[in-house]
């Protein structure tokens, strides 16, 4: 029986038979040794009696050798038993969107990024900078984009009004979470179901384009162009992945056709339950 996770940086869904078991997000880049630990128990005690007899993480923050190793390490501690892999969550992504079908794939939810799959793995990875340089039309961006305009007073008075209200907004409350609590990537992507609110408002589509359009023109584009000078096959295909490509597909899909980008497939979030 197959345990599988899929991890981003702001929970886990774990899969096993017909079951599906949440812990918070573990990504090795941001998260602990003793806050995975306790996680993966928590998971273990989930699905007890069940004991299975592999293991597949894939998950945010596991697309080097050393994370990957230090997340099996890990593992193996908590399911002794199984057989243990652990992957990036793009290449859960890709797996859960193509198969052994070849195209691109993009993640867009608390982070972003982009890669072509080739039908059995991940040949080409467009450049991610993270949520500091980089995560363009990610749920971090959007909602750094919407801090920004709010605080310095640029957004319209009365969207302005309630995005404050909504989330208890002041100057101590932002620096806070920005640069002392931790978890600042996870703070800013929680705000941007506000933009998902008001999607159809002049403004906040402007401003969800600016931010879907660097996510093209920094990543997907210029993986595009690699692809394509490679002759690789389905080259201008990209299938998306995650809770903002779920929530602004149409305008994604909309972005992608006027750069030569087929859309072809959003989901939510990948399910990897066995089938019977």
């Amino acid at each position: 029986m197959t345990l599988t996770a899929d991890s981003g940086s702001t929970k886990t869904a774990w899969y096993i038979d017909n079951r599906r078991v949440d812990t918070q997000g573990l990504n090795p880049l941001t998260t602990d040794d003793d806050a995975m630990t306790a996680a993966f128990a928590e998971v273990a005690k989930a699905i007890a009696p069940c004991e299975p007899d592999e293991v597949r993480f894939y998950g945010a923050g596991c697309g080097t050798e050393e994370s990957c190793r230090r997340v099996e390490r890990l593992l193996r501690q908590a399911f002794t038993k199984a057989k243990v892999t652990v992957g990036s969550d793009l290449l859960g992504a890709c797996r859960a969107c193509y198969g052994n079908e070849v195209g691109m794939t993009g993640i867009l939810g608390t982070g972003s990024n982009v890669c072509y799959y080739d039908g059995r793995g991940i040949k080409l990875k467009g450049l991610s900078l993270g949520y500091i340089l980089g995560d363009e039309g990610s749920g971090n961006h959007i909602g750094r984009m919407l801090l920004k305009e709010a605080m310095e007073q640029r957004m319209p008075k009365e969207l302005r009004e309630e995005f404050v209200e909504s989330y208890k907004l002041d100057y101590p409350t932002v620096i806070e979470h920005l640069y002392r609590t931790g978890g600042a990537n996870r703070w800013l992507a929680s705000l941007a179901p506000f933009a998902a609110l008001h999607k159809d408002e002049p403004y906040m589509k402007e401003l969800l384009e600016r931010c879907f359009e660097a996510y093209f023109d920094h990543q997907v584009i210029p993986l595009e162009r690699q692809a394509r000078t490679m002759q690789l096959p389905m080259s201008d295909r990209l299938r998306l992945v995650g809770s903002v490509a779920d929530a602004f597909g149409e305008l994604l899909t909309a972005i992608a056709k006027r750069r030569g980008i087929a859309v072809d497939c959003i989901i939510k979030a990948p399910t990897f339950y066995e089938k019977h």
